[in-house]
């Protein structure tokens, strides 16, 4: 079974994307904040195949987030959720995008459907590190 590491202080969306998750037969560690996210990945021994975060967040955003996990986990796949595009980031949010590099890395627009957001998740965990 896959585990994600799902990073949004939305608290229905949160509610939401685990509920879904879950029915498909995925482990779900759910973060509302940076630190518990850390926090999580450090507990679980860093046995997480899937980071799900929000990028947008108020203190350390979740590009950043998945740029500290990726220098202890390189083959973690990330996939960041936005209401903007990538071009529209901030400064600081954009450098780490471009340290994290393509490689199993995708950016989920907000809205999506659920079926958008497994089909993210299948094409992820499909390729190789």
């Amino acid at each position: 079974m896959k585990t994600i590491l799902v990073l949004e202080d939305e608290t229905l969306l949160m509610s939401l994307l685990c509920r879904v998750l879950r029915r498909h037969g995925y482990t779900v560690l759910e973060a509302v904040s940076s630190e518990q996210a850390v926090q999580h990945f450090q507990e679980s021994g860093r046995q997480i195949d899937l980071l799900l975060a929000d990028v947008s967040l108020p203190g350390i955003s979740g590009v950043e987030v998945a740029w500290l996990l990726r220098s202890e986990l390189p083959d973690l796949r990330v996939i960041l959720m936005s209401g903007y595009p990538s071009n529209s980031w901030d400064a600081r949010d954009s450098g780490f995008l471009q340290a994290l590099g393509s490689d199993l890395v995708t950016i989920l627009l907000k809205p999506f459907v659920p079926q958008s957001l497994l089909q993210t998740i299948n094409g992820l965990m499909q390729r190789a590190a």
